[in-house]
């Protein structure tokens, strides 16, 4: 989230080449965020599952467990999104990455999105149902503010792309990325995947049903 707060706010500055080379490094970094996450996520499993007496917190678990490994997706996508930008930007030279009211819209966008990545930490963390449900509403509507943003960034790219088109294929790398982020965090793909989940852990032999 802080990663694209950060990108939203330089990209309406003006960012530079030096600003998106930074942002790829920092983007590379999260991945040890991820790790570190992973390896406690792991400890802490082993550690029920050889517990016989350990009937509750499947649910827990799983929801904990497929946030990161959703989360872990997008720090990826935000690395190759990092990516495109940097790329543009050694074309552009001495220019911003964007301007004028494409960087605008961008920076609206990833206002958007750290706002959905935001909700979706709170979301998958919540342990009072109320709670919950207010994430998961700020959830959605971050995500349908993030989708008009990129309906209107593909409008301003296409007209870009028909000025300059040398740099189509950035144009697209950018909005292929935009998408599976905002596809990533999408509330309904992940209710889906833990329905499944649930499903095939009663049916294995001789794992006790989760109590919730």
């Amino acid at each position: 989230r802080a990663l694209l707060v950060r990108m939203s706010r330089e990209l309406e500055l003006g960012a530079s080449r030096d600003d998106a080379v930074r942002w790829l490094y920092e983007a590379r970094y999260l991945d040890n965020e991820i790790a570190s996450v992973d390896a406690e996520l792991t400890r802490a499993d082993e550690s029920m599952r050889f517990n016989p007496r350990v009937r509750e917190g499947l649910l827990t678990r799983l929801v904990l467990r497929s946030g990161l490994d959703t989360l872990e997706i997008c720090a990826v996508v935000l690395r190759t999104l990092s990516r495109s930008l940097t790329d543009l930007s050694h074309q552009r030279r001495s220019e911003p990455v964007y301007e004028g009211e494409v960087a605008g819209a961008l920076s609206e966008l990833f206002t958007h999105i750290a706002d959905a990545v935001d909700s979706f930490g709170r979301l998958i963390t919540a342990q009072v149902s109320s709670n919950a449900e207010v994430a998961e509403a700020q959830l959605a509507q971050a995500l349908a503010d993030g989708r008009a943003d990129r309906q209107r960034i593909a409008d301003l790219l296409r007209l870009e792309t028909e000025r300059q088109p040398d740099r189509w294929e950035l144009h697209g790398a950018l909005l292929a990325n935009v998408d599976r982020l905002l596809n990533e965090l999408d509330v309904e793909r992940r209710s889906q995947w833990l329905a499944e989940e649930l499903d095939r852990h009663r049916q294995e032999p001789g794992r006790p049903s989760p109590v919730y």
